[in-house]
């Protein structure tokens, strides 16, 4: 399943000048604290596929991100 991308998201590339028009691809990475091993990859635009988030796993020993299945 695929979950948009909430509307705050978009509008803060929106501040971001030409970045976002001259960007192919923008990627966010987010966890809601510095101790949580969830973790979020948000596709916030994609202009040759799909847009949504893809839920991961974060090994902070080893600074690594691990697929853990796309919404």
């Amino acid at each position: 399943m695929i979950q948009l991308i909430p509307s705050c998201i978009k509008d803060h590339l929106k501040d971001s000048g030409s970045f976002e028009e001259d960007s192919d691809k923008v990627l966010q990475l987010h966890r809601k604290t510095r101790t949580d091993n969830e973790a979020q990859v948000i596709v916030a635009k994609n202009r040759t596929g799909l847009t949504g988030i893809a839920e991961m796993t974060f090994d902070g020993a080893h600074f690594e991100f691990k697929a853990g299945g796309y919404q």
